[in-house]
């Protein structure tokens, strides 16, 4: 019965086991990320920032914990009771997809790994090793989303002469409901800064992206602008995104 529900304090193949696959696992997981963030910069798998402590333990302990006593253990149970332990994956799987689907981070993770994690947890018949290896996915995730990112403070002071006519103006984030995406791909020649303006018209820096590179936000708004600077903080353009999917080349403005 405590292993049905995921209760076992040692998964039922045992704990070596489990660590050669999380060690496995997780070379493979490392491999990938670097492949795709490196190769295909217009494949989301999370926005990139630097890692600070408050994503650590939001990413590898809260996050881990809560999702998978609510996606694993309190839907895997009913549905291979009712059905089958397959069926009991696809939906625990599929509610995960959905619900991050929803909730605006329908990265490539996000989408596919709850079905992994769904095995894990009916394989091993303990919720522990799900936990295990949805936070060390997060920690390996979020150590390469920040490691591309150059050491930048998004709340830095901002000179009056680098800022934007539209910023100056008082341009802002609003509330809205009408969600749609924007990508930006870096045509200048150089190196770009990517920032959105809060709602109190403040730059917070979301990207760094180098000639070539590109980034796409699938979670913004249509009241959401977005502000590309040169690598030195001086403003080039502002941009707001459209109903529709917008993808946005960043030429260098012509000088005067």
């Amino acid at each position: 019965m405590a292993g049905a529900l995921g209760l076992r304090l040692a998964p039922k193949q045992g704990w070596p086991f489990w660590l050669r696959v999380s060690a496995a696992l997780s070379v493979v997981q490392l491999v990938v990320v670097v492949i795709v963030l490196r190769r295909f910069p217009s494949i989301s798998l999370g926005r990139l920032e630097p890692l600070t402590l408050q994503r650590l333990v939001s990413g590898c302990l809260i996050a881990p914990v809560a999702e998978e006593i609510l996606y694993r253990m309190l839907i895997c149970p009913p549905a291979v009771a009712l059905a089958r332990s397959w069926v009991g994956i696809i939906v625990s799987g599929a509610v995960f997809a959905s619900a991050h689907f929803l909730a605006g981070v329908a990265t490539v993770d996000n989408l596919i790994g709850g079905f992994f994690l769904a095995w894990l947890f009916i394989k091993s018949e303990t919720i522990l090793v799900p936990i295990v290896l949805h936070s060390i996915s997060n920690l390996i995730l979020l150590i390469c989303l920040a490691s591309v990112t150059p050491g930048a403070n998004p709340a830095q002071s901002i000179r009056p002469d680098k800022k934007h006519a539209a910023e100056e103006s008082g341009i802002k984030s609003i509330s809205s409901d009408v969600p749609t995406s924007i990508t930006f791909l870096n045509r200048s020649k150089q190196t770009i800064k990517v920032y959105w303006l809060d709602e109190n018209g403040e730059r917070k820096l979301i990207v760094v992206l180098q000639d070539g590179q590109s980034y796409e936000n699938a979670t913004t708004y249509l009241t959401q602008p977005w502000l590309i600077t040169d690598e030195n903080d001086k403003a080039w353009y502002v941009y707001s995104p459209d109903a529709q999917p917008r993808t946005v080349e960043i030429v260098a403005p012509a000088e005067k």
